[in-house]
């Protein structure tokens, strides 16, 4: 049987639930690059006071989850299903089935349905779908804190389509990126620029939809542009309103904005470069970036 240690070792090296919905696109938090990097460059994510709060707060939201539905609430064993691997957060023994339990945090309900209803954040229904699969169960339930405060339930059936999609395009991800150590083509500019560091020198004919995102470009910097000079003029209005007090109210005195002082402790790069010259080359270093122009 594997162990939870054993499975967060090999986890590296296989495809799991919130892997598999950035792969399909889906997950605003991760991209199929990130995902990539993670598997063959042994990249690892930084674990940040969501997560570790989502992960203290687990066992009671399973509790929650218990008595809301009156279930038996046990731990999942990971599963490892060649490259296709699940840890669900726990299962729901009833009388007469078993269900996924996934526990989730969140900090306002966007997103998420009605209570009782099935939906849910494409990227959970994604992990939840992948999670089904691996268990061999019909269902899969979201016990969902949000804002701290709010206990709900969701619940999705099994939908096989969605499962075959999702293997189909973790199929492709693995064989073709992942064995192969081809990195997949970058969801953003800033990846772009990351992936394609380096140029040969050469030229491109553009086809007609990349001259057509040039054009749209420009007039959308134009556009930019003009609402930063409107946001500008707001902000000078409402501070020249404000002068000297801290805060400005409505007329039956609610607060609707502040301009308090805020101390920041920034590094004087051109001072430090300026009296330690010696120190700062020795913690300088020489980047080398693309800049798109626009001809």
């Amino acid at each position: 049987m594997t162990t939870p240690t054993d499975f967060q070792a090999r986890r590296r090296r296989g495809i799991g639930g919130s892997d598999v919905a950035a792969i399909a696109g889906l997950n605003p938090w991760k991209t199929p690059l990130q995902v990539w990097k993670e598997k063959v460059l042994g990249d690892t994510v930084e674990e940040n006071a969501a997560m570790r709060w989502g992960t203290r707060l687990e066992p009671v939201i399973l509790e929650a989850y218990g008595e809301e539905t009156k279930a038996t609430v046990v731990q999942a064993a990971p599963v490892l299903d060649g490259y296709k691997m699940a840890h669900a957060d726990g299962i729901a023994m009833f009388d007469d089935n078993r269900r996924i339990i996934e526990v989730k945090t969140a900090r306002t309900d966007k997103g998420w349905g009605q209570p009782g209803s099935d939906e849910v954040p494409d990227h959970y229904a994604c992990q939840g779908q992948w999670y089904l699969a691996r268990y061999g169960l019909d269902r899969v339930d979201f016990a969902v804190l949000v804002g701290a405060s709010d206990f709900r339930i969701y619940s999705q059936p099994r939908l096989q389509t969605v499962i075959d999609n999702l293997e189909r395009l973790a199929e492709k991800f693995w064989t073709e990126n992942v064995l192969k150590e081809t990195p997949p083509d970058p969801v953003t500019s800033a990846e772009a620029a990351e992936v394609w560091r380096k140029t040969t020198g050469r030229s491109v004919v553009l086809p007609d939809d990349v001259l057509v995102a040039l054009r749209n470009r420009e007039v959308w910097k134009a556009q930019v542009k003009e609402l930063e000079a409107q946001i500008e003029a707001a902000e000078l209005t409402i501070k020249t309103t404000l002068r000297d007090n801290e805060a400005g109210t409505s007329a039956d005195g609610a607060v609707v904005c502040t301009w308090k002082p805020q101390v920041s402790q920034r590094l004087d790069t051109a001072r430090f470069k300026r009296e330690m010259p010696d120190l700062y080359e020795n913690y300088s270093n020489r980047l080398e970036t693309r800049v798109l122009r626009i001809k």
